[in-house]
């Protein structure tokens, strides 16, 4: 079992690690590591740290802990062989359908679109004119807005 002198070593040490789950915040609270992950992610994710425990150089285990976060989020660039945006399409008819469905409606009339889940982090790529979908656990979008 490895072994770190403090938990920030801890947090340094698996931050740099390959980890088969997405984690959006991740680092020591206390004298443990929270991982914050999507809540498809939970169950791998305590599995996954539990097989790999650590220690302090003290053999003090440390202790992982992990909590869901609604964070995902990506972006859709409009088609290629779409040019221009078309001002006239309603995006507002968006709400209510899935969100790859409606992804796909609004990047094919040319709009450039970021679709995340409400608890997403806000990115720091502004776009003026991106249209934003917010969207729930069965990935129905809730909300449209552009920024």
């Amino acid at each position: 079992m490895p072994s770190f002198r403090d938990i920030s070593e801890v947090a340094a040490h698996r931050s740099g690690q390959d980890l088969p789950f997405t984690w959006y915040v991740m680092g020591p609270e206390g004298r443990a590591i929270k991982f914050e992950v999507a809540p498809r992610d939970e169950t791998v994710a305590t599995g996954s740290l539990a097989q790999h425990p650590v220690a302090l150089t003290d053999r003090t285990p440390v202790q992982f802990l992990v909590q869901p976060r609604r964070g995902e989020s990506w972006t859709v660039q409009p088609p290629p062989g779409v040019s221009g945006r078309d001002d006239q399409f309603d995006y507002k008819q968006l709400v209510g359908l899935d969100v790859d469905e409606a992804a796909t409606r609004a990047s094919s009339a040319g709009w450039f679109v970021r679709a995340h889940e409400p608890e997403a982090m806000a990115t720091a790529d502004f776009d003026p004119g991106r249209l934003n979908l917010c969207y729930d656990d069965d990935r129905v979008v809730e909300s449209v807005a552009v920024c």
